[in-house]
């Protein structure tokens, strides 16, 4: 194989379609290049890894190195989820990683940092046997990569992706820059992690940190069959992956195009009526109103089962464990209004205080929290689209009081091929402030388990698990929403 021409010029092939060649496998009980039970396999010209029978015993891990080190280059690999699973991860996420900057004997796992691959977390950075990073996080529990965070040092463990961009049924394209010691990584041409100053343990003194800007390169078998494709690396060139963008304004990003300004001269077709609430925040004369107070019959779960929140003086209530609520019908663009009140948990802190959300379309959260005094990540935090964008102001009340989010939402636009011509946008107020303006979709948020997004989908509440809270109750009241197209369907 040959370096690709044209627009896609300047890419070599890492892996040949055919063999392992300048490859090595790795698998604790039988070392390098031993592989009796074929784990990793060339199939169509492809890597098939795990593709081996499913049984009730422990399938140890292991990898796919590079013999050769990268370093100063873009790497794009392309891979796609099969359906087994493997004893211990059997019932877990599935799970792999592409390694970079592996230095240092054979073992799970070497030194190196993760590019990790697993279900709803594709995109994170781990840092493993003694690499050091430096990046733009919000911390918390668990840091967040934001591109507006303070430059913070992290020598182990995990940092969240900028935001979910996974295709759980298809094929995912990711992109790996590495740039001296930095690294960018990509994944279906969002960037979503960016490292400085990447260091690694010395390999005669554990309390030196050295600069590292070289290292092979490793796919992983965690526990979940795996296909891979299309490994091929380019010596780096202007092209590079960009910031994503802060938050724009409505006319920058807007879904339809602006309407051209007519003169008016006679009496021709005039707007529609709609008869507003004699109430302000109740629902207008066209509203499809979701909740009454009355009962959940406008919802279910994901299966179609009834919805079993309760309904208590008036209020839908969430309480930890009783799962995900979505509406039985489907929008597109819409105009939402919400009311929800934070319970009081002056022992929790972060987002393990009075957390749920509001999904649109079931794919993209607008962030709800008690976030009254209550420091956490920006783009985690109450009136955000989380992961995405911080809210412009905290216009959060304290816990146990009515607050209002009135949401103008965009869906996005899809060509014929069914990819996003123009990404979604969406505007929210926060009790009568406005806390997003016109923001640009940059795909699905963490957490969202509804994937085609050029259908409509439901609107979904969300029952929040946080693993120091044992119950939350969140409440709701009023919801309504307009439809902005034509059709709704049921």
């Amino acid at each position: 194989m040959t370096a690709a021409s044209g627009p896609d010029s300047g890419w070599a092939p890492l892996f040949n379609g055919r063999n392992f060649d300048g490859w090595y496998t790795y698998l604790p009980s039988t070392g390098k290049n031993n592989d009796p039970k074929k784990v990793f396999k060339v199939e169509d010209g492809m890597i098939h890894i795990l593709d081996i029978p499913e049984t009730d015993e422990k399938q140890e891990f292991g990898y796919l190195s590079t013999e050769r080190e990268l370093s100063n280059c873009r790497i794009r690999v392309e891979f796609k989820w099969g359906t087994k699973r493997f004893v211990p991860n059997n019932e877990n996420k599935r799970d792999s990683g592409l390694l970079y900057f592996f230095n240092g004997p054979d073992k799970i796992w070497p030194r190196s940092l993760e590019f990790q691959i697993q279900e709803t977390d594709v995109g994170d950075l781990w840092l493993l046997d003694g690499s050091k990073v430096t990046t733009k996080v919000e911390a918390d529990a668990l840091p967040m990569y934001v591109l507006s965070g303070p430059l913070r040092t992290q020598s182990r463990g995990r940092i969240i992706k900028s935001g979910d961009f996974e295709d759980r049924n298809g094929w995912n394209r990711l992109e790996l820059v590495l740039d001296g010691n930095k690294s960018t990584q990509s994944v279906n041409g969002r960037a979503v992690m960016r490292a400085w100053d990447i260091q690694q343990q010395s390999p005669t003194d554990p309390n030196t940190f050295l600069p590292v800007s070289s290292g092979r390169i490793m796919l992983q078998a965690e526990g979940a069959e795996v296909w891979f494709r299309n490994v091929e690396m380019k010596p780096l060139g202007e092209a590079k992956p960009s910031d994503p963008p802060k938050q724009a304004s409505l006319l920058a990003v807007s879904s339809s195009p602006p309407a051209r300004a007519q003169r008016v001269e006679k009496i021709d077709q005039q707007p529609r009526v709609v008869t507003p609430a004699a109430t302000p925040g109740q629902p207008p004369s066209d509203a499809i109103v979701l909740f009454d107070g009355k009962d959940v019959a406008e919802w279910a779960y994901r299966d179609g089962r009834p919805a079993q929140w309760p309904v208590v003086d008036g209020a839908l209530v969430s309480k930890s464990g009783t799962g995900n609520i979505y509406t039985k019908r489907k929008f597109g663009s819409a105009q939402i209004h919400v009311e929800f009140a934070t319970p009081d948990m002056p022992n929790a802190h972060g987002q393990a205080r009075g957390n749920s959300g509001v999904y649109l379309q079931g794919r993209y959260e607008i962030q709800i929290l008690d976030s009254f005094n209550n420091p956490t990540y920006s783009n985690g935090s109450c009136g955000s689209l989380y992961g995405q964008y911080a809210p412009l102001v905290n216009a959060s009340r304290p816990p146990k009081e009515w607050q209002t989010y009135d949401i103008v939402f965009h869906a996005p636009q899809c060509g014929a091929d069914r990819q996003v011509a123009r990404p979604g946008t969406v505007t929210v107020l926060q009790n009568g402030v406005l806390v997003l303006d016109g923001v640009a979709i940059q795909g699905r948020t963490t957490s969202s388990d509804n994937t085609d997004v050029c259908e409509d989908g439901p609107l979904m509440l969300q029952d929040h698990y946080h693993p120091d809270v044992k119950e939350t109750f969140m409440q709701f009241r009023n919801i309504w929403i307009r439809p902005l197209t034509a059709e709704v369907s049921k």
